[in-house]
């Protein structure tokens, strides 16, 4: 065998070597994952998927989640609590890896927003009517009315029980159009069977025309307190 041809077999034989070699790194490279992930926000808590992220020739194998507070996860999903009292944005980010050792990484940032605080109500204050209705009795103890005095209306009454003297106290006004001098305010005190165990009084004087006043009636303390009959109101002008 000459030279020459010596020279030419083995130039060939490298170059089948170089081919093979080149050949196989061309079909033996690995692909990097691509790094991909999908948020579901609930106020402070936000939950994390990384189904979306995938790796085109083989499968990935590791996660690694940083939320951006500090906070940080090696799963594939993740559900995160952030501590802020004011809505806030954050920087999170995702790094894969897949079966090969190659790794990609994605950032994202997401708002949280805190729960409002609870709202107490408040009851308004209500507003009394123009015209008071009576007030009910009180007690087990009835009030009626049947004095026939046009001049004084009585627009409300109560009966307190809490002192060693039991009162009526009301409210009246006066309805005659005119300036009274003297108002007098009588009652009977009557048990269960209507008999009088008392009576009681009370004068008011200088009552304008229109003017509310109120008035007030000692009844005693006695069980036996039935019924309180406001049987004449008399008026005197000047």
């Amino acid at each position: 065998m000459s030279a020459s041809s010596c020279v030419r077999r083995t130039i060939a034989a490298l170059l089948v070597v170089g081919c093979a070699v080149i050949l196989g790194g061309c079909f033996n490279s690995n692909q990097s994952p691509i790094a991909a992930f999908s948020t579901t926000i609930d106020g402070l808590p936000v939950t994390f998927d990384a189904d979306p992220s995938h790796d085109p020739d083989g499968s990935i194998a590791t996660y690694h989640w940083e939320f951006g507070d500090g906070g940080w996860a090696n799963t594939a999903t993740a559900t995160h609590t952030y501590e802020t009292s004011t809505a806030r944005s954050y920087t999170v980010s995702l790094s894969v890896t897949d079966n090969d050792g190659a790794s990609d990484m994605t950032s994202s940032s997401v708002q949280v927003t805190p729960p409002a605080a609870p709202v107490t109500p408040v009851n308004p204050t209500p507003t009394p009517p123009d015209n008071p209705q009576p007030t009910p009795p009180q007690s087990g103890i009835n009030v009626i009315i049947t004095a026939s005095e046009s001049e004084i209306d009585i627009l409300s009454h109560e009966i307190d029980t809490s002192g060693w003297i039991w009162t009526l106290t009301g409210r009246a006004r006066n309805v005659s159009g005119r300036e009274l001098g003297t108002v007098f305010i009588h009652a009977r005190i009557l048990d269960s069977s209507n008999v009088v165990l008392d009576s009681s009084s009370d004068m008011l004087s200088d009552i304008t025309a229109g003017a509310t006043f109120e008035f007030e009636l000692w009844i005693g303390e006695d069980e036996r307190i039935e019924t309180i009959e406001i049987y004449e109101i008399s008026t005197y002008s000047f």
